[in-house]
């Protein structure tokens, strides 16, 4: 089973892409998308040296189950004992879960579906689904309740601070 990555201007590496494979026999997931690669570059030159660049990439996944029950321990070890051309952090949801976060509207999951890179499907059809619209209009309540919470947070952290100043206790002990 070869896995076809969808953007052909950056294509994903050999390496990974024999992972992804190694992936799928352990685990059967019906999805996986690549939405964040970051890549350090490590460059060294000298007289007594050979000039040495190497790139690291760091690669997160999400990975779209058919069963609810968590296994992202598991997948996170797999990624760490299998994969040694960089790093891999990867994320294992239920199917069921992820299309109650997209009925809830979260901003997380409906970015990734919308823009991440599907590097695998179980039906083989590597095309993108329909977009799934997000209403930023919907979370004003649930940003307006964290807001509320951390707003009295703050208040207690600047009282507190206040206190101290005015009583000149100035160390942190």
């Amino acid at each position: 089973m070869a896995v076809a990555n969808l953007n052909r201007k950056e294509s994903i590496s050999a390496q990974l892409n024999l992972f992804i494979e190694l992936l799928v026999k352990k685990f059967e997931p019906l999805k996986i998308y690549s939405f964040c690669r970051i890549i350090k570059s490590n460059s060294r030159r000298g007289c007594f040296i050979t000039c040495v660049e190497k790139d690291e990439p760091h690669y997160f996944l999400l990975m779209i189950m058919e069963s609810s029950t968590r296994n992202e321990h598991e997948a996170q070890d797999f990624c760490r004992s299998h994969f040694n051309e960089g790093k891999i952090t990867i994320l294992s949801h239920g199917v069921e879960t992820i299309k109650e976060c997209i009925q809830k509207n979260n901003r997380f999951f409906i970015t990734i579906l919308n823009e991440g890179r599907l590097l695998y499907n179980s039906t083989g059809i590597l095309a993108q689904d329909t977009e799934i619209k997000f209403d930023p209009s919907q979370n004003f309540e649930k940003a307006k309740k964290h807001f509320e919470h951390r707003i009295k947070l703050a208040q207690g952290f600047l009282d507190a601070a206040a206190d101290s100043y005015a009583n000149q206790h100035y160390t942190i002990a």
